[in-house]
């Protein structure tokens, strides 16, 4: 099952869970997230590798006037369940534009 975190990157010790069901859910603590434009890159690797590729979009998109409104998510395509190397986890690193 697909999961990702959101979170601030102002404050990114408040982050948000979040795992995908299937369309038409309903519950007390179901949402239905918004579509946003993006910009977004997969890191191949460890977990503790992610800030330097989240680091390389973000100067991506300062290089290129791009907006970015301070949130991210992390789409964990791959990683425990599928690997024990930790050089074979993807993860989608999404910066939401303004």
């Amino acid at each position: 099952r697909l999961y990702y975190i959101e979170y601030s990157v102002n404050v990114p010790d408040e982050v948000s869970y979040c795992v995908a069901i299937p369309s038409g859910s309903k519950g007390e603590y179901v949402e239905n997230i918004p579509e946003v434009s993006a910009l977004s890159v997969y890191h191949h690797g460890a977990y503790e590798d992610i800030p330097d590729t989240r680091k390389k979009l973000f100067a991506y998109a300062k290089e290129n006037g791009i907006n970015l409104s301070g949130k991210c998510r992390h789409i964990y395509l791959e990683g425990p369940p599928q690997h024990k190397d930790k050089s074979k986890f993807i993860t989608q690193i999404i910066a939401i534009i303004e």
